[in-house]
Order: C-alpha cells, then structure tokens, then sequence
C-alpha cells in the first residue's frame, strides 16, 4: 500500500512538473513576440505598478522604442535609488547543465546611479564594478549608458533604458540584462528588469523584476568633465557593421559564417571580425530576442585576461623601464614563505609563460599533462579567497618543486597570474611610489589613449575597504568595442598615435613574429604552444598556406585571434567549444592568412 503511494505521488509530481514546463515554455512563447507598432508591454501601467509577477521575460524589444517616437519631453539629471529586490528565477529553456544559484546572487543589488543625459543617451556617472549598499559580493553591477525618449501613448511621461552587467567577487561571469523606467521632471516609474543572457554555463537562468524607486534630482558635481568625457567616447567608438558587409571586402562574395546561435548547443553571445579599424559582427543573440545594446554587452572573458591584463601590463612596464622587467625575479618583489626553493629563480616572463617549474599538478614531462582547465577543488576554493594576503598564501601553499627548472615544461596556472599581478604592482610602487596602482597605469597609460575609457576588471576584496590587486589571471569584463582598440594596438606593434604604448620587441616575440618559440602544451585536442599568454595554433589551408595564428583563450570558449593578416578574430561564448576553424577560415576568405 506504501509502495502504492509513493509511486502515486512521484507520479503525480512528474506530472504537475512536465505540465509547469509546458505551461513556463508557452508563456515564454507568448512573450517572446516582438512588438508591433503601438506598444502593448511595459505600458505606463505595466510601469507604474509596485512590482511585477508574469510568468516569464519579454522580448528584449520591448525595452527599446516601439512605434513612433520622439526625444524625451523631461529633464533627467540626479540620483535613482534602486532597493535589493528579488527576481523571479526560471532555468533557460535552452539550458544544457544543472542551475547554480547561490542564495543571495538571483538579486538586483541595492544600490543608487547617478545619471544625466546628453544628446539622448542616458549616462550614468559610475562605470566600474558597484559594489551594493549591503556589502555583497554576490550581485554587484556594472551600468553602461543607455537612452531616452517619449512615445504619443505614454500619458506625458518619458522613457528611459539602459544595460547593465551582474557580476560578483569570485568568479568572471556576467549576467547582461536591461532596465526600463518612465519619467517626468520630479517622478520615476518603478524599475524593470530582465537577463535573458549570461556567460555561465552552470547558471543558464532567465531573471526578471520590478521594484519601485526614488529619484532626486539635483546637478550632478563636475558634469561639464563627465559630459565632455562621453562625448570623447562616442567620437571614438569603433564603426560597427552586420556580418552581411563583410561581402564587399570579399568580391561580393558572402564570408562564411562563424558559430554565433545562443542556445543549448552554441551558446555564444557575440562573434565577428574586425577589419581595417571597422567591427563585422553577428547579432548578439540572447534567449528572448537579440540585445539591443550588442556594443555595450560585456563579457565576463576569463583567461583572456591574462593576455589583455597581465601581458598588457608587463608589455607597459618594459616600454617605460626597459624589457629587463620580463627577466626580474618574483621573489625579489613578493613575501614567499614556502618549503622550497622553487620560486628563487622565476622570473615574470616565466610566469606569463607558465613556465613556473613549481605547482600541483602532473610531474610528468608531457605536454598533454598542461592541462588548461581548472574545473578542479583547488583552483575552485582559491577562488573563494577574496584578500591579496589570502590569495597569494594560498598561491603559493599549492604545490612544491618539478623535476625541471623554470622556463622548461609548460602547466596551466592561474594562481600564478595572480602572483605576477602583486609583482608586478609591487615592482612599479619601487619606481613609482607607494601610491602607484597597476591597473591605473594601464587605464591611464595604455587603455585611455587609445579610446577604451571603461574596462573593469576583478580585484580583491580588502577588509579595511581597500582597493586591492587586479586578479590578472581572470577577471576582465570587455566590450567587443574594447576588444577592437586593444587588439588594433596589438596589430599595430604596440604604438598608437605615433606613441610606443608597448615594448615593440617583447610584443613581436609574443605574437610570434620573431624566432621565439613556446613551449608545447597539446592541449585543446591540437599541437597547440603557449608563449607570454598566447596560444599558438598552427593553420594549413591545404593550398600552401602553413602559418601559425596567436589566439588569448578564455574558460567557457571565449577566443580572440590577433591574425597575421591584421584581422582580429573574436567569438565570447560559454558553450566549452574552442575550436577556431570557422574564425579562421572566415578571416582568410577576407584576406589571405600567408603572404605570398
């Protein structure tokens, strides 16, 4: 009679679960419908009430203008208060791996945007990573500018969107998501929301909500500066094109496509090319229609990072104090108190190599043993260390001496990146002063003069509210406009504007463009080599074109190829698929990959 029941009641379970599906996928059908040319969603009353309980995302359109429209009829400029408020949660019908949700990260943070407006946009002040007002380290933001306007239906009011980034302090994921609110010169409507696209593959969730909010408006402090730096900004923008265009560069033949479907098997959120100063990309595809806001998307790119962090930066050290910095010692710039000996003699460019000589994983001389992924229990709890004092103890506590020296067997480690980022923090503090921040300098040095004005990047957490080291290993959040800037200074041997931004020599070695070779690694299921932070590929065309390609390679399939034809290559993706045949080949088809 037990038995009886229990069957009775695990099937009645399955049952009341497979109709919620169906009942979850038709309400997400329904909601996926584009508009039309009078709006019927996000209303001034869908707006204006205190929360929001549908059973599912809209279409991303929806958060953009609909039907005629026309500038906004108000002032916008002061300070919007956002409370924490809670979203509704459903896995992403195209998911592909169990949901990941910490309690306290499926929120919007509490937090309060400054903003004003110029020329349409809305901008905010604040464009780094917002830490909440509780502290949390779970959902904090990133803010991108967005735009207002007004629509004949919307009683008088003004419209206003934006995009914004979820981030949190252990890992490089992001959450890309949308916001929406009307407005008048003293009200604001409650607060809508929605993510419908990500880059965490363990955490494929569709997120929505509502929450009313307070604005007072005031001037905001220094907004000639604010206002003139945007408009720098926008000047500077890379041109931006549809895939389709790319034709005219080829004869007005169509170039192959590359991977770029967001779903349960592609699970890509942007691709393209960018040739001659222009981007060519994909749509950037989320689950409830394409993002409206593909240049402002950021992309949490893991170990890319390690090459537009950490090389950037050891590539900015040796242009201002000489290419002697690749050979400094690690120990002579960083606490080491271990058991051995190992870390006498490394130096940063073993390190950028991963060429180290010291760690945890396999002895054996393999290069099949380089193992780059780390998926793995003691990488996994270093990432919950959030200090620079706990991450490098627990750096350097992983791991005892090789059977070889530095510089002569490649293993993976990111834990090592993070020991070159306080080496090298601490080497500029002896030239500089104890007020040099590293990643300032690259923002100052590098990013701002060639037009990338907003680049976050992780660091660690301090307890006495400090600001901590850039992490380097991971921890990047690029836009593809970002991405273009930097790889076109990378194309261009480092100078920009006639300035040497980058030492030219260490960048050729790098890029192999010099007899320099890296150590073999066999990873990703190809002859792969790894030098200075870039993976090496070889590429055959079958016609006579055997060339090697530099490529940064980021967990969950995230890839930029900096090609020796000046074509730049690049698809964010979390689906774990790295092959980069199609980047390749569609690169080619623009311009031929070997000089003949």
């Amino acid at each position: 009679m037990n038995v009886r029941i229990l069957s009775f009641k695990k099937h009645a379970i399955a049952c009341f679960s497979a109709l919620c599906a169906l009942f979850f996928s038709l309400a997400a059908c329904v909601n996926n419908s584009p508009p039309g040319d009078v709006r019927t969603v996000l209303t001034v009353a869908d707006l204006m009430a205190d929360h929001y309980v549908g059973w599912a995302p809209v279409n991303n359109a929806h958060f953009m203008p609909v039907g005629p429209h026309a500038s906004a009829r108000h002032v916008l400029e002061g300070t919007l208060s956002v409370p924490e408020f809670e979203f509704r949660v459903a896995v992403a019908a195209t998911t592909y791996a169990p949901p990941y949700v910490l309690p306290g990260a499926a929120v919007f943070p509490g937090v309060d945007l400054e903003v004003f407006v110029q020329g349409g946009s809305l901008v905010p002040v604040r464009r780094g990573i917002i830490k909440p007002k509780s502290g949390s380290n779970l959902a904090q933001i990133i803010v991108s500018p967005g735009k207002t306007w007004s629509e004949p239906g919307d009683e008088g009011f003004s419209r206003a969107s934006f995009p914004f980034t979820l981030v949190n302090a252990f890992s490089n994921n992001s959450h890309n998501g949308i916001a929406t609110f009307l407005f008048d010169e003293t009200r604001v409507s409650s607060l809508r929301v929605q993510i419908v696209q990500e880059a965490a593959n363990w955490a494929m969730l569709d997120m929505w909500g509502q929450s009313s909010m307070t604005y007072r408006a005031h001037a905001v402090a220094d907004r000639i500066r604010f206002a003139n730096d945007f408009a720098d900004e926008r000047a500077r923008e890379v041109p931006m094109r549809s895939w389709s265009e790319l034709k005219a560069l080829n004869g007005g033949q169509s170039i192959s496509p590359i991977m770029h479907k967001h779903g349960s098997r592609e699970g890509v959120s942007a691709a393209g090319l960018i040739v001659e100063g222009v981007i060519y990309a994909h749509p950037c595809h989320a689950r409830y229609g394409d993002y409206p806001y593909c240049r402002q998307m950021r992309h949490g790119v893991y170990s890319v990072t390690k090459t537009m962090g950490a090389a950037i930066s050891l590539l900015r050290l040796a242009q201002k104090f000489g290419p002697g910095v690749f050979d400094l010692r690690i120990a002579n710039y960083v606490d080491i108190n271990v058991d051995h000996d190992g870390w006498d003699k490394v130096t940063f460019a073993h390190v950028l190599g991963m060429a180290v000589g010291v760690g945890y994983k396999s002895p054996v001389r393999d290069p099949l043993r380089f193992q780059p992924s780390e998926d793995n229990s003691t990488f996994l709890n270093w990432m919950e260390l959030l200090s620079a004092e706990e991450k490098l103890s627990g750096a350097f506590d992983v791991g005892g001496n090789y059977p070889w020296r530095p510089g002569e067997v490649a293993r993976y480690d990111s834990m090592h990146t993070f020991i070159l980022s306080a080496a090298m923090d601490s080497y500029l503090k002896t030239r500089e002063g104890p007020d040099a921040d590293l990643w300032d300098m690259v923002r100052d040095e590098v990013l701002r003069p060639i037009g990338a004005f907003h680049v976050p990047i992780m660091r660690t957490v301090e307890s006495d509210g400090g600001r901590g080291l850039p992490i380097m290993g991971f921890g990047l959040y690029l836009t593809i406009d970002d991405v273009a800037k930097i790889a076109g200074l990378l194309q261009s041997g480092g100078k920009h504007a006639g300035r040497q931004l980058l030492h030219p020599g260490k960048l050729a070695e790098a890029l192999y463009q010099t007899e320099s070779r890296g150590l073999p690694t066999g990873g990703l299921g190809e002859d792969h080599q790894y030098q200075l932070s870039f993976w090496m590929k070889p590429f055959n065309d079958n016609r006579g074109c055997e060339t090697w390609l530099p490529k940064m390679v980021g967990y969950g399939g995230n890839i930029v190829m900096i090609l020796p034809n000046g074509v730049t290559a690049f698809r964010f993706a979390d689906n774990h698929k790295y092959g980069v045949h199609d980047l390749a080949v569609a690169a080619h088809e623009v311009r031929p990959l070997c000089r003949k």
